[in-house]
């Protein structure tokens, strides 16, 4: 009911605007809106390291493009990626951020994986990706393709729900200067600048920096110490010394101090609490790419990339650890006929993990791990392009769980130029992680009860024979445009999960000092779910200034666990109940004028049960302002019907949740 009644206000609103518009002299002409059709026309590669229309990619993709970025007023990548259709996001607190896709949601959620340009920042100690560390300047991202469904045929292990891949924009593509300033009522403030500009009539460069401050939002009515302090330089340099060839370096570095609220547990009373910690992270990368065009439209691309992360009593119970990850990979697009397209390839890729222990967590020791892969698809055209079978494989060899093969299989069939169907199967796994294999972790202790006068802890232990867990995805999709002013998007899936690694109870033994039960569990290979659902959504162009978009999402998820062991049946019930059922969006943009833009978005996200989160809804405004060439304004209004609400809640060992409040936010952007 409060959706329909927000939905009906919304409705209103934007019908009082246009009313209000109805005398004003608007030059359509000189409105930069993308057609429905040039949005099909967009190209994408993360579908198969090869560029493609969206319109004929066999799986369930959305772009989210630089324009949509700017007018959503995100303040960061989770903000933005609200706006994709299937992606659950859910702010813990100023500093952490569970995104999902297709379900499985959380902190670190394991079958998820997220790149920037091409570089994994999926957690090879956590499994897992932490929002706060992968920031990006935004102005500088050309768009995000989001995969939602296996990608693991290219991408390989870990891209089992779907691959975020954010793309930024060429050095061509960013010359000039640009300073940005935006401050908000939470205390935010957020700067940042960038020079670009041309090295030779060939080569073209930026520098970038951008510094952030956010104040503490409240928990339980009390500061939650989740205040954040960034700061981030990079660079980026893109060259074409002949017609065949061009390359392209980039890298930054990065330094944050964030506060967080942890839990802390004792084995004397009172036994659970909450503690103010400081945490320190920075890291920094360099990512070189290659590309050679070779005769009849062949090329050839090498990508090579060092990564370094550091954590100093860092979110998970105090951790100390540093990660660095040297990747190479390289990828041969060739034509094999009018009706063959192959691209093939393989990397290596070396993880180096050195941690300490935590404060509640005690790790095995250091690890060196290599990953070897190599993969291969074939694109095949019929009947005049009509119909398209796409057949691939990426095969894997990895320190945990040996070599691994994840095929797919997919076909396109488009018997009009205004209708396209697909159908996929595909197979993708989730590999085991040193916090799974090599770490014991104190999970819980319980206060001493009617069952025992002495307080039991309860102590996740290693399971170093731990195998993948697997995925069989079934998925289906239409899409249509019934009218040159209407886009329709369907896309179906039901996906089979086995060998879910879940608790099981081991060993129970008593302490001394202080007295205390010692209960210990495993994770083994024994849960099984199923998860199911569509995602639907449109886009109307109801006049060149005007553009909605809608979008719903549904996710069923049914887990159980192969197992009498109440931990794990738990968790089975867990993993059913900590992604929302339902998700909606409406979103309207204006243009007002040829330099006034008005963006209206009303979000529903049902409730997620798991954490006893009721259902909630947002409505955020964005009005902007190009008072001259180079000159934006805008304001921003997030979740302004609702002065607070949680989203998500910590899981075992991670911050403390708090409360995401009302806020308005003003920018001024410079380009000169």
């Amino acid at each position: 009911m409060r959706l329909a009644v927000l939905t009906w206000c919304g409705v209103a609103t934007l019908g009082i605007s246009i009313g209000a518009l109805s005398a004003a002299e608007i030059d359509v002409d000189e409105l930069a809106n993308l057609s429905l059709e040039d949005l099909m026309d967009i190209e994408i590669t993360s579908a198969s390291k090869k560029t493609q229309r969206v319109g004929n990619v066999p799986a369930a993709v959305y772009v989210l493009t630089q324009d949509e970025i700017r007018r959503s007023g995100a303040n960061n990548l989770p903000e933005a990626l609200r706006l994709v259709p299937g992606v659950h996001v859910g702010q813990i607190d100023n500093n952490n951020w569970a995104v999902g896709v297709r379900g499985f949601q959380g902190l670190f959620a394991n079958k998820l994986l997220v790149l920037i340009d091409g570089r994994s920042v999926y957690s090879p100690l956590f499994s897992g990706v932490h929002w706060g560390l992968r920031d990006v300047l935004l102005e500088d991202v050309d768009r995000v393709e989001v995969i939602r469904g296996p990608g693991a045929s290219v991408w390989g292990a870990n891209a089992v729900n779907g691959v975020i891949n954010v793309i930024t924009k060429s050095a061509n593509e960013t010359k000039g200067r640009l300073a940005k300033l935006g401050v908000g009522t939470q205390g935010d403030v957020i700067g940042s600048a960038r020079q670009g500009g041309e090295a030779s009539s060939n080569v073209a460069y930026r520098v970038y920096a951008k510094a952030e401050r956010r104040d503490a939002l409240e928990f339980q009515g009390a500061d939650a110490n989740d205040d954040r302090r960034s700061e981030r330089l990079g660079f980026r340099v893109d060259a074409s010394p002949s017609t065949d060839d061009t390359w392209s370096l980039h890298g930054g570095l990065f330094a944050n101090r964030v506060g967080e609220t942890k839990s802390v547990l004792s084995l004397t009373a009172p036994f659970s609490g909450t503690a103010e910690s400081n945490a320190a992270f920075g890291g920094a990368h360099l990512l070189g790419s290659w590309t050679r065009r070779l005769a009849d439209g062949d090329e050839v691309t090498v990508q090579s990339y060092y990564d370094r992360t550091t954590w100093d009593n860092g979110v998970y119970l105090g951790t100390d650890y540093t990660i660095d990850t040297v990747d190479l990979d390289v990828t041969h697009r060739m034509t094999l006929s009018d009706t063959h397209d192959l691209v093939w390839g393989g990397g290596y890729r070396l993880n180096l993990i050195d941690t300490e222990n935590g404060d509640d967590v005690t790790f095995d020791g250091d690890r060196q791990d290599s990953l070897f892969s190599g993969f291969v698809q074939d694109e095949v055209s019929l009947y005049e392009d009509r119909v398209r079978l796409t057949f691939g494989t990426k095969l894997e060899h990895n320190p945990f769980t040996g070599f691994e093969v994840q095929p797919t299989a997919r076909a396109l069939v488009a018997p009009h130029p205004d209708h396209v169907a697909w159908v996929a199967v595909s197979r993708a796994v989730r590999t085991p992680s040193p916090a799974e294999t090599d770490t014991t972790t104190r999970l819980a202790v319980v206060p001493p009860n009617g069952l025992s006068p002495i307080p039991t802890a309860i102590d996740l232990i290693p399971n170093d024979d731990a195998n993948a867990e697997d995925l069989i995805a079934l998925e289906a999709g239409y899409r249509v445009q019934p009218t040159p002013a209407l886009n329709l998007d369907l896309a179906l899936f039901y996906n089979i999960y086995d060998d879910i690694l879940q608790p099981v109870e081991q060993t129970t033994t008593i302490s001394a000092l202080p007295p205390a039960v010692l209960t210990t569990q495993r994770l083994e290979n024994i849960g099984e779910a199923l998860a199911y659902g569509f995602e639907l959504g449109a886009e109307y162009q109801v006049q060149p200034w005007w553009h909605l978009r809608s979008a719903y999402g549904l996710t069923v998820i049914d887990a159980e666990a192969d197992s009498d062991s109440t931990a794990a049946i738990l968790n089975a019930e867990a993993l059913e109940e900590a992604t929302p059922r339902n998700q909606a969006l409406v979103r309207s943009s204006m243009d007002l004028r040829k330099n006034v833009e008005l963006d209206v978005t009303l979000r529903y996200v049902d409730k997620v049960e798991r954490f006893d989160i009721p259902s909630y809804t947002t409505v955020d405004v964005r009005l902007g302002w190009q008072p001259a060439d180079g000159v934006e304004l805008s304001l921003t209004g997030q979740n302004l019907f609702d002065g607070e609400h949680p989203e998500y809640q910590s899981e075992a060992n991670s911050p403390v949740a708090t409360e995401v409040p009302r806020s308005v936010f003003a920018r001024l952007t410079l380009r000169f």
